[in-house]
């Protein structure tokens, strides 16, 4: 597999994981593939997404346009829930890095 190709496989595997292990997260993309929000059904507020591929972010901060990790609101307290969700999710990725070599 080349870098692109193993790029795709980590996003298809971390998808599945979400999908099986946080079905209480709706996923969806801004349609360009540059962003993908995991909003959380059960609660009402904004501050309860993850944000995972957000180039708007990131590409100012990155050497390597594609970047693999979660980004949520600090302030997301009332549903420490969601921090929770996006570490085990950061870690997941992390354990993706490794095994496509990225």
């Amino acid at each position: 597999m080349n870098k692109t190709e193993r790029r795709k496989a980590l996003n298809r595997s971390f998808y599945e994981f979400v999908n099986t292990k946080f079905p209480q997260y709706d996923i969806s993309n801004d349609g360009n593939g540059s962003c993908v929000t995991l909003r959380n059904t059960k609660s009402k507020s904004y501050d309860d997404t993850i944000d995972y591929h957000c180039w708007e972010i990131l590409i100012m901060f990155a050497k390597d346009r594609s970047q693999h990790y979660t980004v949520h609101l600090n302030w997301a307290f009332p549903n420490a829930e969601v921090m929770a969700d996006a570490k085990v999710m950061d870690e997941y990725i992390e354990q993706l890095l490794r095994q496509y070599d990225l």
